[in-house]
């Protein structure tokens, strides 16, 4: 029973030694887990640490370039508005620009048209009062003023009272005119018809008015004002009763100036158109006087030769 018992010891000391062992066994390989659990974990601390990181720095990444694009947004935007904003000021400059000009040329042509208007009144007083001296003055002040700025109904009633008042100046002067000529005061005449003709009559008028003319200048010894009277009066009225006369005196003239060719030319046209007017012969010897003329002595080397002067024509009673 000793022995049994002692192999029962050594039995129970052996199973406890040996779960001594296994659990010494058991407590280092805990251990060892522990420590490569410790350094999986450290591992995993460490990755963990790394992906912080590296999320750290793209998320700095991200927020700088995000930053960035909204800087860069934020130009952009600022670029465009300020150059919508140069655009629309510089738009509005030249509208403000425009309208200045505008603004000035209508306060230009305001006091444009209140000048003309103005003048336009004045010209107006003058042709509805005073004399007849100042009223033709009116007449002179309304051919200054620019009518095309003023309205229809003045332009309307300025014109006919120019007219009006030119066919009233118009006629005295003419009938003055006729006067003083029938009353041989040629100079009298002669401002009359001048007068007369600034006024611008009608055609039948200032042809009439012509002859008048020519004939007193032609008694003042005015040859040269005589003669575009004198032609007018001539082509103007083919059948009037003087225009044989009117020829002779433009012949006079012709020849008193110095126009010879001239003078020759019209004598053969009115001894052709009046072979029997009283003043032929004188036609005819103004003809014949050019061989006269021509054969006579040759000037001296850089002398002007003189024309043989015409006698005046006899003067001939009645009008034209």
């Amino acid at each position: 029973m000793a022995s049994d018992n002692k192999n029962e010891l050594e039995r129970s000391l052996d199973e406890i030694r040996r779960e001594v062992i296994e659990a010494r066994n058991l407590v280092i390989k805990t251990d060892n887990q522990v420590k490569n659990l410790q350094a999986d974990v450290k591992l995993v601390g460490k990755r963990q640490e790394e992906g912080q990181r590296k999320q750290w720095m793209s998320s700095a990444v991200a927020y700088a370039l995000f930053v960035g694009l909204c800087i860069a947004g934020t130009l952009m935007i600022t670029n465009a508005r300020t150059a919508a904003a140069a655009q629309e000021k510089a738009r509005l400059e030249k509208q403000v620009a425009d309208l200045n000009d505008a603004t000035d040329k209508i306060k230009t042509e305001a006091a444009t048209l209140a000048a003309q208007e103005k003048a336009a009144m004045d010209a107006y007083r003058m042709m509805s009062s005073g004399t007849g001296t100042d009223r033709l003055k009116g007449v002179d002040a309304l051919a200054k003023v620019d009518t095309s700025k003023l309205t229809p109904f003045m332009k309307t009633v300025l014109t006919d009272r120019a007219a009006t008042l030119k066919k009233e100046l118009g006629a005295t002067a003419l009938e003055k005119g006729r006067t003083a000529f029938r009353r041989q005061e040629f100079a009298t005449a002669v401002e009359e018809l001048n007068r007369f003709m600034a006024l611008s009559p009608i055609e039948e008028e200032a042809v009439e008015a012509s002859w008048y003319l020519g004939d007193s200048l032609v008694q003042l010894k005015k040859y040269e004002l005589a003669i575009p009277y004198l032609t007018r009066f001539i082509q103007g009225d083919r059948r009037a009763k003087v225009r044989d006369f009117a020829m002779a005196l433009l012949i006079q003239a012709y020849d008193m100036t110095g126009q010879r060719d001239k003078a020759l030319e019209t004598a053969r046209d009115a001894a052709a158109t009046y072979p029997a007017s009283d003043f032929a012969p004188q036609f005819r010897g103004r003809m014949s006087r050019r061989n006269t003329t021509d054969a006579a002595a040759a000037p001296a080397p850089g002398a002007v030769p003189v024309p043989a002067p015409a006698a005046a024509p006899a003067r001939p009673g009645g009008a034209p």
